[in-house]
């Protein structure tokens, strides 16, 4: 789309054909942020917050200047960075190795207020239309049914004043798989909602600006086959009966000795980087605080409350459950 020049109070203003005022050459967003630069106190903050030890101070500067264009509140996670492993190196002699690279990711509640706080200042009308899902044969559907399996496609169109986009996300393009090659628990669980997550997201980006550069983490789950999290090694327990159980615990090799069972069964608890990572994790799967009672049960067998409450081993099985699945 080609853009015009025109002027108002004497500032230059950048214009669509169709007339659609996106800003000054100062300004081009909507949302004034202010100053661009966090205190060091606040990097920290976010660091907590987020799990992101890895994360440079241009990484969160990075997460500044997409929270200053859209008015979406990190502290609150509306905005946040998810890292990634990529492989780099590996040409003119130099070593590979992995590196975490960091990407900005928004729940879909995210772009539709960015979207309407956009329009809201430029006097645009906003339409987000309901998803059509698409059967394997192309047929449309307005609703899509749990015994019609999995849908082939989903459509949004989105309208902001004059412009106006359909998207399609294909199932073949976005579900995210376990080992063996099936929809992972959430994709299983809500396939349409996962699917139009993707395709409105697109169709956001496309008729508002200020979500450039931003993406839903339903978009990003199917990059996850290489993620960031702990990798928990658990210690193979004695082996070799009780006396090599006496050995272990240093206990004397005396038939009435009673061993204290609690040294070897006690679990491990969490430690707080554990925590966090695992937050970090279920943010990026996109499963909600609501939903994560029932789904953390449903990973380590008894009902969970609070994320602390949880062994260093639960959250091990849960990370790699949310990486890779359940085994093939």
């Amino acid at each position: 789309m080609t853009t015009e020049l025109a002027t108002q109070g004497g500032a230059e203003l950048a214009t669509t054909t169709a007339g659609d005022l996106v800003g000054t050459t100062e300004d081009r967003g909507v949302y004034r942020g202010g100053h661009s630069d966090w205190t060091p106190e606040q990097r920290d903050q976010l660091r907590a917050l987020g799990g992101l030890d890895e994360a440079s101070d241009g990484d969160i500067a990075m997460l500044k200047a997409v929270s200053d264009r859209s008015g979406l509140d990190p502290f609150v996670k509306q905005v946040y960075l998810v890292g990634r492993k990529t492989k780099t190196g590996g040409y003119r002699g130099e070593a590979e190795r992995w590196e975490t690279k960091w990407s900005v990711q928004v729940g879909i509640d995210g772009f539709r207020a960015v979207t309407h706080r956009y329009a809201s200042e430029k006097g645009l009308i906003v339409e987000i239309g309901r998803p059509v899902f698409y059967n394997a044969d192309g047929d449309p559907q307005k609703i899509w049914l749990r015994k019609w399996g999995y849908p082939a496609a989903a459509e949004v169109t989105i309208t902001v004043g004059q412009a106006t986009a359909t998207t399609v996300a294909t199932w073949d393009e976005y579900v995210q798989t376990k080992r063996d090659g099936s929809p992972n628990s959430m994709w299983d669980k809500m396939p349409t909602v996962m699917l139009a997550k993707c395709a409105e997201a697109q169709a956001h980006r496309r008729v508002c600006p200020l979500t450039a550069g931003m993406h839903e983490a339903a978009e990003m789950a199917h990059l996850d086959s290489e993620p960031v999290r702990v990798v928990s090694e658990r210690v193979a327990g004695p082996r070799g009966g009780t006396a090599a159980l006496r050995e272990k615990l240093g206990v004397a090799s005396n038939p009435s000795a009673e061993v204290d069972t609690a040294q070897v069964e006690a679990p491990a608890k969490a430690t707080a980087a554990e925590v966090k990572s695992l937050r970090a994790a279920l943010d990026t799967a996109g499963i909600t605080t609501e939903e994560r009672p029932a789904f953390l049960a449903a990973r380590v067998g008894h009902a969970v409350k609070a994320l602390s409450e949880l062994t260093s081993a639960e959250i091990a099985a849960v990370l790699d459950f949310l990486a890779n699945g359940e085994p093939a």
